[in-house]
Formats: C-alpha cells, structure tokens, sequence
C-alpha cells in the first residue's frame, strides 16, 4: 500500500509548515516502545514479528475487509491463508512502524515520514480510512501481544503506549492524504489557470509562482480547519 522505508524531514515539506502536527505521547509512552523493540531479543523468534506473525497480521486484517484483497496484486489471486514469506508487502507494512519508532525522538522527522507516507497512499486505487487504520491497529496490538506477553513485556502500560502510537499514526496519514486530494486540486485548477491566461500572454513563472503561493496558502487554512473541527 505503498509503505516504504525512508525517513523525511518536516523541513522538505513546506506544506505543514503552521500546522499542529505532534506526537500525542508522554515521555514514557515513547520509552516503553523503544524498550519493547529494543527487548525484542527476550523474544524466542529470530525477529521482533517473524515471518509467522507477519503474515498472520496480514491474514487477520484481510479477512476483516476480504475486499481490499484485489487491490493488493500479490494477493490478488491466491487464498488469504495461503500468504506467506514471498509476499513484500506485510514486511514492508512492519518497517513503516519501525521507521514510525526509530524517529519518535524527533517529531517533525516523525510527523514528516507519516504524512507523506500517507500522501503516498492517495495515488492508488485504495484509500484507507479511519476505519481501515483502526482495524489495523487490532490486528497489529493482538499479534504483537501474543509475542510479548510470552516474555512478560506486555502490561496495561505497554498496551497504552502502542495505541497512543496508533493514534499519531492513524492521524498524521489521514493529513496525508488530505494534503494529497488539496494538491492534486491545485495541479488540475492552475493547469486550467495556466492555459486560459498563456492565451493572453499573462502566464510566467511569477504568476505561476503567486498561484503556487495562494494555493499554499488555502491547503494550510484548510487543513487548519479540520484539524480545529476535530478538537
């Protein structure tokens, strides 16, 4: 679903500069997390979430939404129980959290990575929802506790924790996504601008710029407006 594996800066993003875009974690919260990847060798499996996990994790939210199987073409043709090992994308799934973690101590490298990996999901056939993102939390807190609770790293707190991280994950995609439906507004919008006054001769990189700097402008107070909407 588009999840990939580098890390952004807030800075390259121009976009969210003005917007609330933070963490919703104490200090702790974010210290349980880090303790319970770095405690991943307390765990008799040779990764924090083995292969049998990972595709458990992937088979649990398929079957809670059997028609997003066809949007997923390793999926497409083959029986939910039947993913395995050869499959990217519930690894790839698995190394957005973990990115997600590695850049809790730095939160506009945490909020940048999370809002273009949800700008990034606007470009295919499926777009997850609120919905979607709260289904994959269950899935994701019912496998890693099955882990963890065998090595008594799972309490109320640590659970706590995870859904908090949830929560900034859930929210910081969906403005993602947002941000993506604003701007491919723009693109079609000054494309029509562009073509009406290059006619007249009234188009050149300053109008095109101040355009830019308006439509910067609306996304920013749009956003902000949702965002308020939903305090």
């Amino acid at each position: 679903m588009g999840c990939g594996s580098s890390v952004v800066t807030q800075g390259n993003m121009p976009h969210l500069c003005g917007l609330k875009l933070e963490c919703d974690m104490t200090y702790e919260q974010k210290y349980l997390i880090r303790e319970t990847v770095d405690n991943r060798e307390c765990v008799n499996e040779k990764d924090f979430l083995a292969w049998r996990y990972v595709c458990e994790l992937a088979a649990i939210f398929l079957n809670m939404h059997p028609g997003l199987q066809t949007y997923f073409s390793e999926f497409k043709h083959i029986k939910i129980d039947n993913i395995n090992g050869s499959h990217g994308h519930p690894r790839r799934l698995l190394m957005a959290i973990d990115n997600a973690v590695t850049a809790l101590g730095d939160s506009d490298s945490f909020s940048a990575y999370l809002v273009e990996l949800g700008r990034r999901h606007h470009g295919m056939n499926f777009r997850p929802g609120p919905t979607h993102f709260n289904d994959l939390r269950k899935c994701f807190l019912s496998v890693i506790k099955e882990i963890l609770a065998t090595a008594s790293l799972w309490d109320f707190q640590v659970e706590e924790a995870w859904n908090r991280l949830f929560d900034s994950i859930t929210a910081m995609m969906l403005r993602g996504i947002q941000l993506a439906k604003l701007n491919a507004f723009r693109s079609c919008f000054i494309s029509v601008v562009h073509e009406i006054l290059a006619m007249a001769y009234l188009w050149d990189p300053e109008v095109e710029q101040a355009w830019n700097r308006l439509f910067d402008y609306i996304t920013i107070s749009m956003l902000r407006g949702i965002q308020l909407a939903k305090e």
